[in-house]
């Protein structure tokens, strides 16, 4: 994959774009629209997506857009779009595990993870491919920052502020399940 799509597509951070939804010059609709359209470039040749709703998408966005104009974002996260992986259970998606046998398989319930970005405001676009039940053969997903190299085999550090975001919500669903 020679053309690296991103590099051609100019998408603000998601931090840049709550600031803008915050002081009104953009929304949430506004920067989901921008990613479906780099998706929608990128998707044919990187293969990431099992499933994308587009218009559950939208209601998600237009829904948190109209809390910012009350100025009652839920989260830091309100309206940011997130793809969920396969392996990953979602009322709203199939959840597969990247395998053919739970190719219908339809969890009427949220995992814990998925629970707490939608209280969070998080705009729900698809979800991801994985590796066969997490282990297995990989799926079709193309790596696009090295081609012929699979999408996921490298164990990336998280950055400072995402690992203090799981401390929060692992602190969140213990309060929870007590």
């Amino acid at each position: 994959m020679s053309n690296i799509w991103w590099k051609n597509t100019p998408i603000a951070s998601f931090s840049q774009a709550a600031e803008r939804f915050r002081n009104g010059t953009s929304t949430p609709r506004d920067y989901l629209e921008q990613c479906l359209e780099a998706i929608n470039k990128s998707e044919p040749g990187v293969k990431a997506f099992t499933a994308i709703d587009v218009d559950f998408a939208r209601q998600q966005a237009d829904a948190a857009g109209e809390r910012y104009q009350k100025q009652a974002a839920l989260s830091s996260l309100d309206g940011c779009p997130v793809g969920i992986k396969d392996t990953i259970d979602t009322s709203d998606f199939p959840t597969t595990y990247g395998s053919r046998i739970f190719a219908d398989h339809n969890p009427r319930f949220d995992a814990a993870c998925v629970q707490m970005l939608k209280a969070y405001g998080a705009v729900l676009v698809g979800k991801t491919v994985t590796t066969e039940m997490a282990m297995g053969s990989s799926g079709p997903t193309v790596n696009p920052h090295k081609e012929g190299h699979t999408p996921g085999a490298h164990l990336v550090a998280l950055p400072q502020r995402s690992q203090q975001a799981c401390c929060r919500l692992r602190s969140v669903l213990k309060r929870r399940a007590q």
